[in-house]
């Protein structure tokens, strides 16, 4: 009996350990495989320099196939952007007010990113028609110029950012963007899942062609995208997430209703849209 016993408390014992197993192997990162984390760390150096300035692709060769596979290390780039712009908010604003502290790190994040993100703003806000018999919104549009309504629209969208920032307490900031940059490429990312990933026919040829998420994208996605904003904020502030998921659910609407799916480009200015929400949410909180 007591054999037995120490049996199953030897096998329940066990279960916390085949369960940490089985989730690293759904993550495709085994401890007693060296060549499943050189995959691992170059999908991941493959998202940053896909999303970032950084110039990674300089020191390693990243094929197109890799940057499709980047689509569940998405909300760590958030982590980079994030933490960096923070950063870079926390130092300069000993030296200077809070408004020119934000103007500051706000173009840091536009340098950092390479106005990637504020790309696809423009790209979306040019596609809207509704005018002289267009489509209320164009698709497959080739032109790749930037017309006066991208221009508008990315410009209203940072000085919206810069309003918001810039009236909340300095302390709280670094830890609103962190969190905002994160959960914003969370909720982005999935529409990869959720709605028809489409590649252009024609131009923009360097965007890639992301593969699906599938169980493990999903649990690395949620994990890295959720983890500054649960660990960072005060309960309160999670408020502030439901303005975002509106806009993420409006936006998966969207593009099913007038797109039939979603492309790159549409992607980017949704993580803008998110970003926006979630810092008009956490403005909305009285007394952050």
């Amino acid at each position: 009996m007591l054999q037995k016993n120490g049996s199953l408390a030897a096998k329940s014992s066990q279960q916390p350990v085949l369960f940490a197993f089985h989730f690293i192997s759904l993550c495709e990162i085994s401890p007693l495989s060296p060549k499943s984390a050189l995959i691992m760390f170059r999908r991941i150096a493959a998202t940053i320099s896909l999303f970032t300035r950084i110039p990674i692709a300089r020191w390693m060769s990243i094929s197109h196939v890799e940057y499709g596979r980047t689509a569940p290390f998405y909300a760590i780039v958030g982590w980079i952007v994030g933490g960096l712009v923070a950063l870079v908010f926390y130092l300069v604003d000993f030296l200077f007010t809070q408004p020119v502290t934000v103007a500051i790190a706000l173009t840091f994040s536009v340098f950092l990113t390479g106005g990637l993100q504020e790309g696809g703003l423009a790209y979306f806000f040019d596609n809207l028609g509704g005018r002289h018999g267009q489509r209320f919104y164009v698709k497959n549009r080739t032109d790749k110029q930037i017309g006066i309504q991208g221009i508008l629209g990315v410009a209203l969208a940072l000085i919206l950012q810069f309003a918001i920032l810039q009236e909340l307490s300095p302390a709280l900031v670094p830890w609103i963007i962190l969190s905002g940059e994160s959960l914003s490429r969370l909720a982005t990312i999935t529409l990869i899942d959720t709605n028809r990933y489409l590649r252009p026919k024609e131009g923009y040829d360097a965007a890639p062609a992301f593969s699906k998420l599938g169980i493990d994208g999903w649990l690395i996605v949620l994990a890295t995208g959720t983890l500054p904003f649960l660990l960072t904020l005060k309960l309160k502030i999670w408020f502030a997430i439901i303005p975002l998921v509106a806009v993420r659910i409006i936006m998966e609407i969207f593009f099913k209703r007038f797109r039939g799916g979603v492309n790159f480009e549409e992607c980017l200015a949704t993580q803008q849209f998110c970003l926006i929400a979630f810092y008009l949410g956490v403005s909305a909180i009285p007394n952050v």
